[in-house]
């Protein structure tokens, strides 16, 4: 026969986990606004029954409730919803951090207007024009000075300006380094946390959420893979590129322990490269790694400011080919070494006739026999065009030209050594096909078409930009949507809830009164 208390265990049962359950339900309610909460649902579970001893048992109908208990408090979350919001995490760091760049690089160009680049091109080719209706005008020549200075300046003013801005990405990395560094010291503390906690047969929800939000920031910021371990810790990989296929490195964050990673950019490669140090802050591995080729992009804000960094460079290069190839060119003609169909001018009266315009002074050259050649551009007087040049004469004749071209000493210092004998080849220039070689060699465009398309291409990189943040922004906010109403909280849900086991404590609570009258009846108005 069960005991006449038993039913007052079943009534204290319900009661504690009614109580349990409007305790979960508030701590939804106080946290409906708190970034990365994970709504908590009590999971009620019945006691082991009570099965009565005795010879008849198998004539009775069997075992009898003892209660309710809640068993579990488990966090309402979606692992695939959280690897879709993650990824879109990292498509959207890798094109705001684009799109930020590039805009910043648009107003470098401010085209078409009267001040830009273009059309300082254009009024410097016309004041050589101009000086070719009076070659020997001192104030023409003074005029064609004054626009050559403002050339120089404008180019050098661009340059510095996309300098700058590379600059400024080179530190946004570093800084990014030092996020994903704090973020991988956070999870190896909540790994500690997590892993005692556990052991002790509870659930972390709380640290939990605090961890998911973490790894939510961190796949914004870089990709990796993240391994759950049974103990609920957890592993975290960084992915890299290595030019052919994503790979994994190294862990970063292992059970309690984290490595650090730290930036460093190659001075002649111009390579980024993620070094990943131990626990004393020695190098252990370095990793290759880049933002990727055009078709293949690791996502991720790092990513993101890499591949617009590598970007800029691309436009100082640029920059850089159209600031030589119009210093080459008008100093070739502004020696009289060459007429205005290309043909070599020999005079042997005057073997040194005319100066430089543009100051473009070769650099100490070694060929394979050690012999030092002070010009590898033939001499200082015969510059070979751009596409003329070994890849080595680029890097160190080339490459950042546009950000020291000025006019030549003996220009600045007289405007009759400006060759007004030779103004109307040098006009011409504007017009001849001088840049952009086809697979034939043959230069396919003029100075100022070549700036356009330089121009052109950054609108396109940015309207591009624009594009892609607008389309992984709309998918991003939508996959965000789809995991707020799994593991978002809602008011109106919360308080029915919350009603709801309201009537449940008030029912066992009521199932106490109503034992207490038996046990009362029992006990004090029975006859003895």
């Amino acid at each position: 026969m069960l005991s006449t208390f038993f039913g007052m265990e079943i009534a204290r049962r319900g009661l504690l986990s009614s109580r349990a359950a409007m305790d979960v339900t508030a701590h939804n309610l106080a946290n409906a606004s708190t970034k990365g909460y994970t709504r908590q649902d009590p999971v009620f579970t019945t006691t082991d029954p009570y099965t009565m001893p005795g010879a008849w048992q198998k004539l009775l109908p069997g075992q009898i409730g003892s209660g309710v208990e809640v068993s579990q408090i488990r966090r309402v979350r979606d692992s695939i919803l959280d690897q879709q919001v993650r990824g879109a995490l990292g498509e959207d760091g890798f094109w705001s951090e684009r799109q930020d760049a590039l805009q910043r690089v648009e107003a470098v160009f401010p085209e078409p207007s009267d001040v830009g680049l273009g059309d300082v091109i254009g009024r410097f080719f016309n004041a050589w024009h101009e000086l070719n209706n009076s070659p020997t005008d001192p104030g023409l020549k003074a005029t064609v000075r004054e626009t050559g200075q403002e050339l120089a300046v404008n180019i050098r003013q661009t340059y510095t300006q996309l300098k700058d801005i590379k600059g400024s990405l080179q530190e946004s990395i570093d800084l990014k380094v030092d996020q994903i560094n704090a973020i991988a010291r956070e999870l190896a503390g909540l790994n500690r946390e997590i892993a005692r906690i556990v052991a002790n047969g509870n659930q972390p929800n709380d640290l939990l959420d605090r961890r998911d939000l973490l790894l939510d920031e961190l796949n914004g910021l870089v990709p990796v893979q993240v391994v759950v371990n049974k103990d609920e810790t957890i592993n975290v990989s960084l992915k890299y590129y290595d030019g052919n296929t994503e790979k994994q490195q190294s862990l970063v964050v292992y059970d309690g322990s984290y490595y650090q990673l730290k930036a460093s950019i190659d001075a002649s490669s111009d390579e980024l490269s993620l070094n990943v140090l131990d626990q004393n802050g020695n190098q252990a591995v370095t990793v290759p790694w880049t933002a990727g080729s055009e078709s293949f992009q690791l996502p991720g804000s790092l990513a993101g400011v890499e591949n617009a960094r590598r970007r800029v460079q691309d436009y100082m290069d640029q920059l850089d080919q159209l600031a030589y190839s119009v210093a080459a060119y008008v100093n070739n003609l502004h020696h009289d070494k060459y007429d205005g169909n290309g043909n070599l001018i020999i005079d042997v009266n005057n073997p040194d006739k005319g100066v430089d315009f543009f100051a473009l002074t070769a650099p100490t050259y070694n060929d394979t026999n050690n012999n030092t050649d002070s010009d590898p551009l033939n001499d200082s007087s015969d510059y070979k065009k751009y596409d003329e040049l070994t890849t080595g004469e680029r890097d160190s004749y080339v490459k950042g030209y546009a950000g020291k071209i000025d006019l030549s000493d003996k220009i600045k210092s007289d405007v009759n050594n400006v060759n007004g004998d030779q103004a109307l080849n040098i006009a011409r220039l504007r017009t001849e096909l001088t840049m952009s070689p086809d697979a034939a060699g043959n230069p396919t465009a003029t100075f100022e078409a070549f700036y356009r398309g330089l121009v052109a291409g950054v609108g396109a990189d940015a309207q591009g930009a624009d594009h892609q943040v607008g389309t992984t922004r709309a998918v991003l906010q939508q996959l965000e949507n789809l995991r707020q109403s799994v593991s978002g909280v809602s008011l109106d849900e919360e308080l029915t809830r919350l009603t709801q086991f309201q009537y449940a404590f008030q029912a066992s609570a009521r199932m106490v009164t109503v034992l207490d009258d038996m046990l009362d009846t029992l006990i004090n108005r029975m006859a003895v």
